[in-house]
């Protein structure tokens, strides 16, 4: 497994500069955008693990290394125990660089949208009320959407291969990519009007301390589970599979 992890990390050293690069432009343009500062994180994230999930399948299938891999001293288990570590650290790792890239630019933003040439009350507004649990509710969010992306592409990626898994699946996700961070611009536009007031009671739990740890643990409990199901299927499939 550690091979296995090791190979990842060599093959992602390539394009990671790349694609955090158009990863950032792309988070930052949709923040702008819809006018939320705090989708950056999760796009950032997000698309930075799925960019690099589907490369690291590219390279495998274009280079013969899924081939080459069976002659060497490691099972079919071990590739796939390695990849699903390989990718829990890439998660790890593009959501702490997201977090850190946003709290850097916080302050600058803030200066900037303070000048009467860039002004943007509602960003503004985003960075005066900047607290401490909707960043950690945006974490959470952020590591269950990559969490849940790469259980649904590695079971079918590896079973399968890369050309028919690149048929549907990067549309689909990032159609739901774009759902989740429309949602998020929405509800703190208030584009949907007035809630229930059962729901505005889940919304206020959920503004407590007690209600955002709750929900970032159930978030990554649900996410990890998944996870964790979704290995266990492709472990299985892969053993069926022939090259």
């Amino acid at each position: 497994m550690k091979a296995m992890i090791i190979s990842d990390f060599v093959i992602s050293r390539r394009y990671f500069a790349t694609q955090l690069l158009l990863s950032f432009f792309v988070s930052a343009f949709w923040g702008f955008g819809f006018g939320n500062l705090y989708t950056f994180i999760p796009v950032f994230a997000c698309m930075g693990t799925l960019t690099l999930v589907f490369n690291l399948a590219a390279v495998d299938e274009s280079r013969g290394w899924e081939s080459f891999r069976l002659t060497l001293p490691m099972g079919r288990s071990d590739v796939v125990r390695g990849r699903y570590a390989s990718t829990l650290l890439l998660i790890a790792g593009l959501t702490i660089l997201g977090t850190v890239i946003f709290l850097l630019l916080a302050p600058l933003l803030y200066a900037l949208f303070s000048t009467q040439f860039v002004m943007n009350e509602t960003l503004m507004e985003q960075l005066v009320s900047f607290s401490i649990p909707m960043l950690l509710g945006v974490i959470a969010l952020s590591i269950f959407i990559m969490l849940f992306m790469s259980a649904v592409v590695y079971p079918i990626s590896l079973r399968f291969g890369l050309t028919k898994t690149g048929r549907i699946l990067p549309l689909g996700i990032a159609v739901l990519v774009m759902v989740v961070a429309f949602s998020i611009s929405s509800l703190n536009a208030g584009d949907f009007g007035a809630m229930p007031q059962w729901l505005q009671s889940i919304v206020d739990w959920a503004s407590t301390a007690a209600g955002v740890a709750v929900l970032c643990l159930g978030a990554l409990a649900i996410g990890l589970g998944l996870y964790f199901v979704s290995y266990s299927i492709a472990a299985r499939l892969y053993k069926g599979r022939e090259f």
